[in-house]
């Protein structure tokens, strides 16, 4: 395609892309520079053999990857600035909740765990301390095998129980 042709196609999506942007921004000051991004970040873009169809689906991509990037940016950089003497408190908050769910969580596998018959708990409890499958075979004197099916099993029974 040539740069003529290419500012034409392009000045033809613009109106589209106005509204594709507002859509994202729901600000018109914001889609207009969202808008004016695009179509510098297309212009600069080295490839001329593109049909219309595939312009249009790599402006609109554009677009998106780009709002995308200052939104993440915006975003960071206001819970920053604005929100600084909130954030204590909000990350005790979560770190809290997030405690007590790890509590019940733990609570509900070592009962799992210990509902297993012994045939299954020891091997697992011993996985679970840190041995190796073999070490967990010459313990309980079982071949390895059998101690890498029972270990899955019973990790399978913990999980659904």
């Amino acid at each position: 395609m040539a740069t003529d042709s290419k500012h034409q196609k392009l000045d033809e999506l613009q109106g589209n892309l106005m509204n594709f942007a507002l859509m994202l921004t729901s600000d018109y000051d914001d889609a207009r520079a969202l808008v004016k991004d695009t179509m510098v970040t297309a212009l600069h873009d080295e490839d001329k053999s593109m049909s219309t169809s595939q312009l249009k689906k790599r402006v609109y991509s554009l677009m998106r990857s780009i709002f995308k990037s200052k939104y993440s940016q915006n975003t960071h950089h206001a819970t920053v600035v604005d929100a600084a003497d909130h954030i204590f408190s909000l990350l005790a908050t979560e770190a809290a909740i997030s405690h007590l769910k790890g509590v019940h969580e733990t609570a509900e596998i070592s009962t799992s765990i210990n509902q297993l018959s012994d045939h299954y708990r020891t091997p697992y409890t011993l996985f679970l301390k840190g041995y190796e499958t073999e070490e967990i075979a010459t313990r309980t004197s079982m071949p390895v095998r059998m101690v890498r099916m029972i270990i899955y099993a019973a990790h399978k029974m913990v999980n659904m129980g």
